[in-house]
C-alpha cells in the first residue's frame, strides 16, 4: 500500500490532544458571555495559533484516522456557533464573491488586477516532483472575508503584527472569481483531505504528500474549510495502511492553482 509504514499506532495520546484542541476553541463561548465585543472568528484563529505546538511532536508524528478527527471535530460547539454566520468558512463550499489575497510587505505593491496576474506562478509551472504538503512555490492563498467583515488570513496577521515575516503594510483585495473557472476541490473534512491526497499521492519517506502539479490537471483551486483544518492541524491522517504528512494550513484558505481572476479591488491597506 502506498505510504505504508512499520508503526504501532496509540490513539489515547493524539486523541487527548485533540480534545484539547476543542476546548480550547470552545473557550470563546465563556468569553462571549462575559463580553459580546469577543470576535468568534478571530478567537478561533487566535486559539488555532496557540493549541498547535511542538509537544504534539515529541514522541513522533501523532496519527489519527480521518474518521475519528471527523467525528470529535464535530463536537466543537465554537466552529458550530460560527457556522450559523459563517458556514462558508466553517465547512464550506466556497464563496467566491468574497474571496480576499492580502500581501504583506515583503511582496511588491500591486496597484492593479493585471500587475497581480503578472505576480501569479502557476502551480502547473512547477517541477511535478517538488514535495511538501505546502507547495513550495506557485499558486495564490485567499481567504473569505467573513460576516465580520475580515478574513481569517487578516485575523491570523494582526495576533502578528508586530512580527518581521509579516511587516506592514499589508494590502488586501477582493478577487473576482472568474466563471470559466474550473471546478474546486472542497476539502470540509479529514476524510476529504486524505481522499484528496491518496488520489494525487507523492510518496516519501513512508508518508504521502499532496501531488500539486496533478491536482492542478483536476482542479482549478483547493478551499481548506476551518472544520478541516482545525481537525487535521499536526496529524498524520492514515487509515492503518496508508499515511499522509502531517498539514498545517492554520486558517481557512483556498489556495489557487491556476489564474481564475478577473478584476481585483483594493479593500483596505494596514500601514
Amino acid at each position: 500500500m502506498p505510504g505504508q509504514r512499520n508503526a504501532h499506532v496509540s490513539l489515547s495520546g493524539p486523541v487527548s490532544h485533540l480534545r484539547r484542541r476543542i476546548q480550547a476553541l470552545d473557550e470563546m463561548l465563556t468569553f462571549r458571555r462575559v463580553s459580546s465585543s469577543v470576535e468568534p472568528l478571530s478567537f478561533i484563529v487566535w486559539r488555532m495559533s496557540e493549541v498547535t505546538d511542538s509537544s504534539m511532536h515529541a514522541a513522533g508524528d501523532p496519527v489519527l484516522g480521518p474518521d475519528i478527527i471527523d467525528e470529535i471535530i464535530l463536537e466543537s460547539k465554537a466552529l458550530e456557533q460560527l457556522a450559523r454566520t459563517d458556514p462558508e468558512i466553517v465547512s464550506g463550499p466556497l464563496d467566491a464573491t468574497a474571496q480576499l489575497w492580502t500581501s504583506t510587505g515583503r511582496q511588491r505593491a500591486h496597484s492593479n488586477s493585471r500587475m497581480l496576474a503578472e505576480f501569479f506562478r502557476s502551480i502547473s509551472a512547477d517541477p511535478p516532483d517538488r514535495r511538501g504538503v505546502n507547495p513550495s512555490s506557485g499558486g495564490l492563498f485567499t481567504s473569505t472575508m467573513g460576516s465580520e467583515g475580515y478574513s481569517s488570513w487578516q485575523a491570523y496577521l494582526e495576533l502578528f503584527s508586530n512580527s518581521v515575516l509579516y511587516p506592514r503594510p499589508w494590502h488586501s483585495w477582493r478577487l473576482a472569481i472568474r466563471n470559466d473557472a474550473s471546478s474546486i476541490a472542497e476539502v470540509a473534512s479529514a476524510r476529504d483531505w486524505f481522499a484528496l491526497c491518496l488520489a494525487n499521492p507523492l510518496e516519501q519517506d513512508g508518508l504521502i504528500y499532496p501531488d500539486w502539479h496533478r491536482i492542478a490537471s483536476t482542479y482549478s483551486a483547493v478551499h481548506l474549510t476551518l472544520r478541516a483544518i482545525a481537525g487535521l492541524q499536526g496529524f498524520v491522517v492514515s487509515d492503518g495502511e496508508a499515511f499522509v504528512a502531517p498539514a498545517f494550513w492554520d486558517v481557512e484558505s483556498t489556495l489557487w492553482l491556476t489564474w481564475c481572476f478577473g478584476q481585483a479591488r483594493l479593500e483596505v491597506v494596514r500601514a
